[in-house]
């Protein structure tokens, strides 16, 4: 296929239906991927119209059940009225986190193993909490085991997505610890 201004490097296409369908890009120098694809319950009709009645169909009898709950759930978010309380250091609202201590979102997990966005939070949580003066001397403590990690729900914290909580953080001080700022929303 001839290299032009929208497509530099040529088409790349991912083929989920006949493997037929693959042919004409392929004739054309298309880079093609075959996705081995089949129906729901292995195409066995009776399973597969037992797993579509899971979902939540209130004119079905098992689907009903589930559109219940589903509706419970909704109706319970929208009667809360969540109110904030109090403010204060994360060290305050939840004491059993330590001076060189950082909770973080998920699994207990060792430096090691982390990717790069936990890192990069809890790089960034150290130089906030002054306890380096660089990303990299922050990386290094972090390998050298200097920082203790532990997982946000054991201390009954939120950490979304590669959310960190160090001592100094702005929290929720009653029931919750949530961020109060998590950089991406407004107050």
């Amino acid at each position: 296929m001839a290299e032009s201004g929208l497509f530099p490097d040529g088409i790349q296409a991912i083929n989920v239906g006949l493997a037929a369908f693959a042919g004409p890009p392929r004739a054309h120098g298309a880079t093609v991927l075959e996705l081995d694809w089949g129906p729901p319950a292995e195409g066995d009709r009776n399973l597969g119209l037992l797993v579509a009645r899971l979902e939540d169909d209130p004119d079905d009898p098992i689907g009903a059940p589930i559109a219940r709950a589903n509706q419970s759930v909704v109706d319970r978010i929208l009667r809360a009225s969540p109110a904030l309380v109090d403010v204060c250091p994360a060290s305050e609202a939840i004491p059993a986190l330590k001076t060189r201590m950082l909770l973080h979102a998920g699994p207990p997990i060792d430096w090691q193993r982390m990717c790069g966005p936990m890192r990069g939070a809890l790089i960034g949580a150290i130089l906030f909490e002054g306890w380096a003066g660089t990303p990299e001397a922050a990386a290094e403590m972090d390998a050298r085991g200097e920082i203790e990690f532990a997982p946000c729900h054991q201390y009954g914290a939120v950490g979304p997505m590669a959310g960190v909580v160090s001592p100094s953080m702005p929290r929720g001080g009653s029931r919750e610890h949530s961020l109060r700022q998590q950089g991406l929303c407004h107050p």
